[in-house]
């Protein structure tokens, strides 16, 4: 039992739940805000929680309304995902000596949009109910058109980075930058440094959860140079990036195109949302 509880508390779904506490609140805040929205505890005159939980597309609230709405989640939940890799993965090195290392890294990352997911699936669920009459059969479709939604749109992204990412098996010397190579510049350690100290302890982690939801035991990376693992990295955050802009680019066209009905975002029922 007690080896039970030491390994819960050094596995890297929990480890990476208490970093967010630990080091940006501010993104926490984000899930809170959304929450609030959602259960009508800010904003509830405006109808917002009828928007995120009864949406309404080509004036119909149904199955393609939900897939869009599951689409949208998946989105932030890969928008999240790829933020907290930028600013967390350096300190799991051991990330860069994995095959598919952000993969592996959003498995472990989930139990916060979990969390959100459940609380979403229960709210809406007695929303539809209550106020649009859908019986339990419908609901259950509905939730399954969002998880579809939702899924796709993470395997799409995961199949680009897949594609695009590499790790330390793939890396090859002659790719790392020359700036790299050349180690810290004089007067301070720099990230390698930073890095060199963390291969050794890897925030506390030493399980992980792969692919096939076994858990794995983490190992050491201190046999390889700090530089290499920089180098995965920069790699890793550039195609991050451009996903970011990316998406960008994909919100500020579906803006131009409003006028188009097929291209509009769901939205709540208006007979609904704007009663008193």
């Amino acid at each position: 039992m007690r080896r039970w509880i030491y390994n819960f508390r050094h596995s890297f779904p929990v480890r990476l739940f208490l970093l967010h506490f630990q080091e940006h609140i501010f993104l926490l805040i984000i899930w809170v805000f959304l929450w609030l929205l959602m259960t009508g505890n800010i904003l509830k005159l405006f109808g917002i929680k009828f928007l995120m939980l009864l949406p309404e597309y080509l004036d119909k609230t149904g199955n393609y309304s939900y897939a869009i709405l599951g689409t949208a989640f998946g989105a932030l939940v890969m928008t999240w995902n790829l933020v907290t890799y930028l600013m967390h993965a350096s300190r799991f090195p051991f990330l860069a000596a994995l095959s598919r290392p952000f993969t592996k890294f959003a498995i472990n990352n989930f139990l916060i949009p979990l969390i959100y997911l459940t609380l979403f699936f229960w709210s809406s669920a007695s929303i539809q109910k209550v106020e649009a009459g859908f019986d339990g059969q419908q609901i259950l479709g509905h939730f399954l058109c969002f998880l579809c939604g939702m899924l796709v749109l993470m395997l799409v992204i995961g199949i680009y980075l897949w594609l695009t990412n590499k790790d330390i098996h793939q890396m090859k010397p002659a790719e790392v930058p020359a700036h790299l190579l050349a180690g810290p510049r004089p007067g301070g350690r720099g990230f390698l440094g930073r890095l060199a100290d963390r291969t050794a302890d890897n925030w506390g982690v030493e399980i992980y959860l792969s692919e096939r939801m076994r858990m794995r035991r983490v190992r050491s990376v201190s046999h390889y140079e700090p530089a290499l693992l920089k180098g995965i990295y920069r790699q890793n955050h550039l195609n991050t990036l451009l996903l970011q802009v990316i998406s960008l680019i994909s919100l500020t066209l579906f803006g131009l195109l409003e006028e188009i009905p097929v291209f509009r975002i769901p939205a709540g029922h208006p007979s609904i949302s704007w009663r008193p």
